[in-house]
């Protein structure tokens, strides 16, 4: 058993239960836009003129998709901290991997999987608009690269986002977030994982990742849910005691 003073820390962990909350009410409503871009994206072929005419075509949904991903990084920088030293006392070394591994997941996500994405609708609108074929030819081009590193940014990202809270499920059942909190979290975040590859395989097994990752996102939305009460609970009292 071991005491540790929680007075200190009652701010962040609220701010951090509070975060969670809203983080995964946007994280679903990202979840429901992204059925709706799969629907719009679904059967175009991968040359890169036509994703270019479905981007153009929904450049407001695609836009917003990015800058909406852009917020929930930021919203996660606080539930990461806050966990963090709730579980420090516990297994400071793991807990100290995990937190790093979720921040990095910010400036990366942020930089490089959402960058390239508003990237390439901002060529898709000058694609749609250039005047001559020449212009066009260069969009084509510059888009190309973009298109072919996409799936393993996005992977990356999604993989990054949820190996640190899968290593701080792990610790968590040594806690009060107890262990069915822990053991759901290793499963959600597991399958996040797997589902995150799904971008990368070949698509005749894409299916199976992609229903991974339908199981997933959701039940995550749940657990940060559960987990953000739980911190937030926690806060109330001076003095927390830590198993």
């Amino acid at each position: 058993m071991k005491e540790i003073n929680n007075s200190n820390h009652n701010r962040l962990y609220k701010a951090g239960a509070i975060a969670l909350l809203v983080g995964s009410i946007l994280g679903f409503f990202l979840f429901l836009m992204q059925l709706r871009i799969t629907q719009y994206t679904l059967g175009v072929p991968s040359d890169t003129v036509s994703q270019l005419h479905v981007l153009a075509a929904h450049s407001s949904l695609m836009a917003g998709n990015a800058y909406l991903w852009i917020i929930d990084d930021f919203i996660t920088v606080i539930p990461a901290i806050a966990i963090f030293v709730v579980l420090r006392p516990i297994n400071k070394s793991a807990a100290l991997v995990a937190l790093a591994i979720s921040l990095a997941y910010v400036p990366y996500d942020i930089l490089v999987t959402e960058a390239n994405s508003l990237h390439l609708n901002i060529l898709a609108q000058q694609y749609t608009t250039a005047i001559s074929s020449t212009l066009q030819a260069h969009y084509v081009a510059a888009a190309s690269s973009g298109f072919s590193a996409l799936p393993l940014e996005t992977a990356l990202s999604f993989a990054l986002g949820s190996i640190g809270y899968l290593i701080y499920s792990a610790i968590m059942r040594k806690s009060f977030f107890g262990k069915t909190v822990a053991v759901l979290g290793i499963i959600v975040n597991a399958a996040a994982i797997i589902g995150a590859a799904g971008t990368l395989v070949p698509s005749g097994i894409i299916a199976i990742f992609g229903l991974l990752e339908l199981f997933a996102v959701p039940l995550t939305a749940v657990w940060t849910i559960i987990v953000g009460v739980k911190l937030y609970r926690f806060s109330s009292n001076a003095n927390a005691t830590v198993s």
